[in-house]
C-alpha cells in the first residue's frame, strides 16, 4: 500500500479522513494524530492515543538545539513534521549541487532579482511517456523559458530541480524571478506552452498539468522559501562542516543549514539541477558567495529576516542591534537618571542623603554590568571566525548571567530602600531597574540564560509612574 502523507491532502482534516478510512500507514504513525484535524483526527486519537508526549519531548530537544547550536537551523519550516525515508536509489542533489543553487540565489537576491514565482510541471499529465520524452519536453521547456525571459526583458534568474514522486512521477519545479506587472502575462504563457505540448503528445489538456502560486505582491521572504524548499531532496546526512572546524565540535550536516526537513525527491536518470543563465556559475564570474566563501554558520548565509522567520518557534540571539537595544536603552536609562538626581540630592534632608547615595551607587553598579553585556555582545557580534564567535558567547553569556545577579540583588535593595525610607526621587529608578531586568532576561532566553524573575520587578513595573 502506498504511504500516506500529509503533502499529499489539502489540509489537516482530509488527511485524518484518509489516515481514518485506510489505517495508520507505519507502526509509529501514531506520534502523528496529535496534529491531525477535524472529526476524524479526533476519532484517532480516541482510537489509537495521543503521544503528546514524543511531541513534546522532540520540541524539548528542538528547543534545545536551537539554543545550544544557534549556528544551525534546528526548527524547520515545516513545522511538526518530521523528515521522510529516503529510498537508497533516490537521486539526491549533492552538497555542490545545494552550494550552487544557495549561491545562485544570493547572487540573485543582491540584485533585487527575488524569486516570487514557483511553478510545477508534471510531464506526465502532459503526454510524456518514458524518461526520454520527459527529458526532451524539460530541455524544450527550458529554452522556451529563456526566450520569453529574453523577449520580456527579464533576467533569466530561474532554478529548475527535478522530482519523482510516486503520485505524479516526474515533474519539475521551477522558481524564478517574475516582476509583479509581469505574472499575468507568465501565468498566460505557461498555460499555453502546456496546452501546446499536450497537443503535441495527442492528449487532453488537464489543468492539474500545471500549477503555478498566485501572488500580486513582492514577499523577499519568498526568495529563500523558495530556494531551500526546491533543495529539500537532497543528501542531508552529507558532511558540509568537518567536527573540527565547527563552533560546537559536532559536524555540521547538510540538513541542519536548510529550513525544510529531507523529502524524498525519488529516481530521477538525468540531470536533476538546472540554473538560469543570468545567475548561473558563467553569469557569477569572479563573484563569490558566502557558501563558495566557505560560511557554514547560517547567521551569515542568510538575511536576519528569513532566519527569525524559520526560528519563530524556538527563536535564538543572531547577534543583531535590535536585540541588544533593550538592553542598552536599559543602561542608558539608569545613566540618565543618575544624571537628573544627583544635583537634587543636596536639596534633600539630612537624614535621607546618605540612603540617596547608596541608591545611586546601586544603579551605577547596575549600568556598569550592562555595559559590559553591551560591550560583549558587540564583540561577539564582530567575531568572524567560527571558534571565536564560540568563546564571545560564552562569555557573553557569563556576563549576562552577573549583569541579572547585580540586577537583582541591587534592584531589591534599591526598592526597599525606596519603600522603608519613602525616598522621594526613587520610585522612578526602581521602574527602570524592573525594565532593565526584563531586557536582561529576555536576552538571556535567546542565549539559553534562564533566571527567575524577581518578587520585586513585578510590583516595581506596575507602580504609577513616579519620579
Amino acid at each position: 500500500m502506498t504511504t500516506l502523507r500529509r503533502d499529499d491532502f489539502a489540509d489537516a482534516a482530509s488527511f485524518a479522513q484518509a489516515m481514518y478510512q485506510h489505517g495508520p500507514p507505519s507502526s509509529d504513525a501514531v506520534w502523528s494524530y496529535t496534529r491531525l484535524g477535524g472529526w476524524h483526527g479526533d476519532v484517532l486519537r480516541a482510537t489509537w492515543g495521543d503521544d503528546t508526549t514524543a511531541l513534546q519531548e522532540w520540541r524539548a530537544f528542538q528547543r534545545a538545539e536551537a539554543t545550544a547550536r544557534p549556528h544551525v537551523l534546528a526548527e524547520k519550516l515545516t513545522r511538526g513534521r518530521r523528515a521522510s525515508p529516503t529510498d537508497p536509489n533516490s537521486t539526491l542533489l549533492s552538497l555542490d549541487d545545494v552550494g550552487v543553487v544557495l549561491s545562485a540565489a544570493e547572487f540573485a537576491h543582491q540584485r533585487g532579482w527575488l524569486f516570487g514565482t514557483s511553478l510545477t510541471l508534471s510531464f506526465k499529465l502532459m503526454g510524456a511517456c518514458g524518461d526520454a520524452q520527459v527529458k526532451e519536453n524539460l530541455k524544450r521547456f527550458l529554452k522556451c523559458l529563456g526566450q520569453w525571459c529574453r523577449d520580456n526583458a527579464l533576467p533569466r534568474a530561474y532554478v529548475v530541480v527535478v522530482e519523482n514522486s510516486s503520485k505524479i512521477g516526474l515533474h519539475a519545479h521551477v522558481v524564478l524571478h517574475v516582476p509583479v506587472p509581469a505574472r499575468a502575462a507568465f501565468r498566460t504563457w505557461v498555460e499555453a506552452w502546456v496546452r501546446a505540448e499536450c497537443a503535441r503528445r495527442g492528449v487532453a489538456y488537464q489543468g492539474n498539468a500545471w500549477r503555478l502560486n498566485r501572488s500580486h505582491k513582492e514577499y523577499p521572504l519568498t526568495h529563500y522559501m523558495l530556494a531551500h524548499y526546491l533543495v529539500k531532496g537532497c543528501d542531508a546526512d552529507a558532511v558540509a562542516q568537518a567536527a573540527k572546524d565547527a563552533p560546537d565540535g559536532r559536524p555540521v550536516l547538510l540538513r541542519d543549514l536548510l529550513a525544510y526537513e529531507h523529502h524524498d525527491p525519488g529516481v530521477v536518470p538525468f540531470a536533476r539541477l538546472h540554473i538560469g543563465a543570468s545567475i548561473d556559475a558563467r553569469a557569477r564570474g569572479e563573484w563569490r558567495s558566502a557558501w563558495d566563501r566557505g560560511e557554514r554558520d547560517v547567521n551569515f548565509l542568510y538575511p536576519a529576516e528569513f532566519l527569525n522567520y524559520v526560528r519563530l518557534r524556538f527563536p535564538v540571539a543572531t547577534l543583531s542591534a535590535a536585540e541588544l537595544a533593550p538592553v542598552a536603552a536599559a543602561a542608558l536609562s539608569l545613566a540618565q537618571w543618575c544624571t537628573q538626581v544627583k544635583p537634587l540630592g543636596d536639596k534633600l534632608p539630612l537624614e535621607v542623603q546618605g540612603w540617596q547615595t547608596v541608591v545611586e551607587r546601586n544603579v551605577e553598579l547596575v549600568g556598569a554590568a550592562l555595559w559590559c553585556v553591551h560591550t560583549q555582545f558587540a564583540l561577539a557580534a564582530a567575531m568572524r571566525d567560527p571558534q571565536d564567535r564560540r568563546c564571545a558567547r560564552a562569555e557573553l553569556r557569563a556576563s549576562l548571567e552577573a549583569a541579572h545577579r547585580a540586577v537583582n540583588e541591587n534592584g531589591a535593595e534599591v526598592a526597599s530602600l525606596v519603600d522603608e525610607v519613602s525616598l522621594p526621587l526613587g520610585h522612578l529608578v526602581v521602574r527602570r531597574l524592573a525594565a532593565a531586568e526584563v531586557a536582561v532576561r529576555e536576552l538571556g532566553a535567546l542565549l539559553d540564560v534562564n533566571p527567575a524573575q524577581p518578587a520585586w520587578a513585578l510590583p516595581a513595573r506596575l507602580d504609577p509612574l513616579e519620579f
